[in-house]
């Protein structure tokens, strides 16, 4: 009888130890997972972003360059909101600021189009990066 309650017990043990690495590999798996989730959405709200960008730039006359007006068509509520942002961000945390500004998601996503479309964010992979709102900046003479 020894034997047998010693052999159940190594088989339950090797058992647990199979469940223990089972569980530790799903939940490496999951973490892959959600940050691959996570990377989809940046992509997908990027996307369609661009897309909606794009059907406004298509509707919308072309506007006749203008180096001295730079960012002239940004209210100037997302004007300063764009300075709260710092440098560079990823969207998470472009809405993170947004909320901590106290701006809706749908305002924070239609001033990120703006911005787009006054050259004042650049998109690269999944960072965004502030560009000088004032290229030419006046300088006094000496």
């Amino acid at each position: 009888m020894s034997y047998d309650l010693k052999a159940f017990c190594r088989d339950l043990q090797d058992r647990l130890s199979w469940l223990f690495k089972e569980v530790a590999r799903l939940q490496e798996e999951n973490e892959r997972l959600l940050q691959e989730n996570q990377a989809l959405r940046e992509e997908a709200t990027l996307s369609r972003l661009f897309r909606e960008l794009g059907d406004e730039a298509q509707t919308e006359m072309p506007a006749p360059a203008d180096t001295n007006n730079f960012g002239s068509g940004v209210p100037p509520e997302a004007m300063a909101f764009f300075r709260y942002l710092p440098e560079s961000l990823d969207f998470a945390n472009y809405f993170e600021a947004a909320d901590a500004y106290g701006i809706e998601g749908d305002q924070a996503r239609d001033w990120m189009l703006i911005f787009f479309r006054e050259s004042l964010l650049e998109h690269r992979g999944r960072v965004l990066r502030k560009l000088d709102p004032n290229p030419f900046p006046v300088r006094v003479a000496r």
